[in-house]
């Protein structure tokens, strides 16, 4: 449990951070995903993530990473959502923007991708995986 703790606080807090920091809402789904991608796929670790790859196959058998995992993806789901509903309130996304649903998305997404890494996804693959994110996320 440390080590996941650790991880979430650190490596896998990285996405976020970058989404919640950037100046427009379009980059900042933009850099959520390019974060993601290129945090599972750094040469000097194993592809993919400590969470989404590691994790989500203990959860199912050890309750404590059970609710720590859920508990990361649902606070990361809020956060995102939170952000959208701030850009629909700015006129930035449409009234009728599923800010829940897409957030959602994005998580799912992130965590796919992860997999994706572990199997020694290419740059070409995480620059079409980003641009495919974030058009599914915002169209």
């Amino acid at each position: 449990m440390k080590s996941l703790e650790r991880y979430a606080r650190t490596i896998g807090s990285k996405p976020l951070q970058a989404f919640m920091a950037a100046d427009t809402i379009e980059s900042a789904v933009r850099v959520f995903f390019s974060v993601s991608a290129d945090g599972h796929a750094l040469g000097d670790q194993p592809g993919g993530c400590l969470l989404g790859c590691v994790a989500a196959q203990c959860a199912e058998t050890m309750p404590d990473v059970r609710q720590f995992y859920h508990g990361g993806l649902a606070a990361i789901e809020t956060a995102l959502a939170g952000r959208f509903e701030d850009a629909v309130a700015e006129g930035k996304l449409p009234g009728e923007f599923p800010s829940e649903e897409r957030a959602r998305l994005m998580v799912d997404l992130m965590q796919g991708y992860a997999a994706h890494a572990r199997t020694g996804s290419s740059a070409a693959d995480r620059r079409a995986f980003v641009q495919r994110s974030v058009e599914a996320t915002l169209n």
